[in-house]
């Protein structure tokens, strides 16, 4: 079958294959070295997708399934809707200077990566305590965890 990632933006097809299916197709763009700017990849079932070093420049993430997705290295600069994305929040915060996490927040951050929680079991579970982490992600040019989870805070997201 033929697939094409376009860009979200301009709509112009940014890498094709023949492949059988939307992670085949983006792996083997990252693979063939495709820089994928604002690729389209709404809803795509990228589970366990190998993605390091992808070129994911302003990509529209929403839906997209990466668990188990390898993303070390991938270039997530102005990446769209990447909020309920637990393997781009893992990734966002290997890149942060470990010795600027506290303790709670790498038990946090375990706790994360075993059960990978609702919004609503993070905030039934930490409340405002996960807060600094959220920021300290949002301070490396990620913001959308941080406003999500005030959102979810203040009641005004389903989450």
């Amino acid at each position: 079958m033929r697939i094409e990632i376009l860009c979200r933006y301009t709509k112009k097809v940014l890498y094709t294959a023949e492949t059988e299916d939307i992670k085949t197709a983006v792996e083997a763009a990252v693979k063939a070295g495709a820089y994928l700017r604002g690729a389209y990849l709404v809803g795509a079932y990228l589970r366990g997708a190998y993605l390091r070093g992808a070129y994911l420049v302003g990509a529209d993430l929403d839906g997209a399934n990466l668990v188990g997705a390898n993303l070390v290295g991938a270039n997530l600069a102005g990446a769209k809707n990447y909020k309920n994305s637990h393997q781009v929040f893992f990734e966002l915060v290997r890149r942060l200077d470990s010795k600027k996490i506290t303790p709670a927040e790498w038990s946090i951050i375990g706790v994360l990566t075993i059960h990978l929680p609702c919004w609503h079991a993070i905030t039934k579970r930490w409340g405002k305590k996960i807060l600094p982490l959220f920021k300290k992600v949002a301070e490396s040019g990620f913001d959308e965890y941080y406003k999500e989870y005030l959102d979810v805070l203040a009641g005004k997201d389903g989450g």
